[in-house]
């Protein structure tokens, strides 16, 4: 690439140049064109594992799989928090990934400090001992990793209906 070249406007001008009615050059690049389809689905499968929507894959449209829920202040105020976080839906017999017992978060700080918060009736991020103590054996209820915007989907409502009182 010519350094006067900018990256994002290479791959749109390269797509206009293809002539689609040339199959001699289809012919001559299938190899590269196959090349190409194996890291497209490659791609796509990882989107489709991390947004749920394994059953939509190959083909499909990756906004539509992670709308986010809400812009409500309260909720985006419940998410906003120092440090990298990952989140977890604690689950069991009747409280399955789509409709958890409860969400907890860990923390880790730019410093490496980790903290371990439970979202709590009190509508707010509270700590906990539940990860650790998972760790530790106490595990009784289970938990899975999930994403900010499935920890959105148990937030949401609960703020809602505090909204609503």
């Amino acid at each position: 690439m010519l350094s006067s070249e900018k990256p994002s406007r290479t791959v749109p001008d390269r797509l206009r140049a293809i002539d689609w009615d040339d199959d001699q050059a289809a012919s001559r690049h299938a190899h590269s064109r196959a090349l190409l389809m194996r890291e497209y689905l490659r791609r796509a499968a990882l989107w489709a594992k991390t947004y749920g929507a394994e059953e939509s894959w190959p083909f499909f449209d990756i906004a539509s799989a992670a709308p986010f829920v809400t812009l409500a202040p309260t909720t985006l105020d419940a998410l906003d928090a120092e440090g990298e976080m990952t989140y977890f839906a604690k689950i069991s017999d009747g409280y399955p990934r789509h409709s958890p017992r409860g969400i907890v978060r860990r923390r880790v700080e730019d410093d490496g400090r980790t903290d371990d918060e439970a979202f709590t009736r009190n509508l707010r991020w509270e700590p906990t001992e539940y990860l650790k103590l998972y760790d530790l054996g106490h595990n009784d209820i289970g938990h899975v990793r999930i994403t900010e915007i499935e920890a959105t989907v148990f937030i949401e409502p609960l703020m809602e209906a505090h909204r609503a009182s």
